[in-house]
């Protein structure tokens, strides 16, 4: 299965005081938050993390997740065979 991270402009200019588990309700079925996402991680889950970013967007960004796998949106299908089948993946891009 893999999981997208829900990125929505809601969810980005909500004040600072709102918390991050009203946030995690509100997201669609197959997508998780960046909090959920970075639960993961503290908790050492074993997820593979996908960077689905293109050209200048992943070359040029200073801001890439730790440990992530660059594989282009045109690239997914054809690598999804090579993809562990026993963990989750969360693929992202911006």
């Amino acid at each position: 299965m893999i999981a997208l991270i829900a990125l929505t402009v809601c969810a980005q200019n909500r004040s600072k005081d709102t918390s991050a588990k009203n946030e995690d309700e509100n997201v669609p079925a197959g997508r998780i938050t960046i909090h959920q996402l970075k639960r993961k991680l503290d908790a050492k889950e074993e997820i593979v993390i996908i960077d689905t970013r293109q050209g200048s967007s992943y070359v040029g960004s200073t801001v890439k997740i730790k440990g992530a796998i660059h594989i282009t949106v045109d690239e997914l299908e054809a690598k999804m065979k090579d993809l562990p089948k026993n963990k989750e993946i969360v693929a992202y891009c911006t």
